[in-house]
């Protein structure tokens, strides 16, 4: 005999099965006025105390309040790849 499960699932939408009509679900709007909760200054700051090693990658997502996959993704250039070692000119 199984065991009860440990949570009730919470009630869903009925979905429109394959090859019925209607329309779909309405996927969930964005918040408007996004912000990235990183600059490019934090960027360049972040790289250099990592290459340094100052800090590693969980802590540095810990004091930037992102989670560590992003924060990886900033350290190895997978993410915010335009941004350069020596800030531009104009910032």
């Amino acid at each position: 005999m199984p065991s009860p499960p440990r949570y009730v699932a919470a009630e869903q939408a009925p979905q429109p099965r394959s090859g019925q009509s209607g329309p779909p679900e309405p996927s969930p709007e964005r918040a408007p006025n996004r912000r990235p909760k990183l600059t490019e200054d934090d960027v360049r700051e972040i790289r250099a105390d990592y290459a340094a090693g100052r800090w590693g990658v969980n802590d540095l997502a810990d004091i930037y309040g992102v989670t560590q996959p992003t924060m990886s993704a900033v350290v190895h250039r997978r993410t915010w790849r335009h941004v350069t070692d020596q800030p531009t000119e104009g910032n």
